[in-house]
This record gives C-alpha cells, sequence and structure tokens, in this order.
C-alpha cells in the first residue's frame, strides 16, 4: 500500500540534504510575541534564609569542625 504525502521526500544518504529557504524573518519567539501568544509570566524567587540553613549545617558539622579549622589556621 503507498501513501502519497508530499511533505516526505526520500533523499539520497551519500548527498548533502536539501535546505528548505527560510519564508519569514520571524524566529517562533518574534511570532508569538507578535500574536500576543507568549505570556511570559513573572519570575518568583524564594526568599532565602541563610542563618536557619547555617544553623542546620552546624547542627550537622558540630562543634569540633569549627575548633580544628581555627586551630589550621593558626599555625
Amino acid at each position: 500500500m503507498y501513501y502519497h504525502n508530499p511533505s516526505l521526500r526520500e533523499e539520497p544518504r551519500d548527498q548533502p540534504p536539501v535546505l528548505l529557504p527560510s519564508k519569514g524573518g520571524l524566529s517562533i519567539l518574534d511570532w508569538l510575541r507578535q500574536e500576543g501568544r507568549l505570556l511570559e509570566q513573572p519570575i518568583e524567587v524564594p526568599e532565602i534564609t541563610l542563618d536557619d540553613d547555617l544553623e542546620e549545617i552546624d547542627d550537622l558539622i558540630g562543634d569540633d569542625f569549627v575548633e580544628d579549622f581555627e586551630m589550621e589556621e593558626e599555625e
């Protein structure tokens, strides 16, 4: 059974492909902006709670680590 689809065509493997010319100068993003179809959403950046994170890290590492680090700096 043979189906005719003009969008598909066979190209030889040993030859460079035929490139289709661009029909317009707009990129997809530019076209979406021009048509009003691109919905830009605000970026939500979560607040950084560095103090809470530092306390958790200190609990995991322990107090001995700080003392060891200070002793190495003195030498």
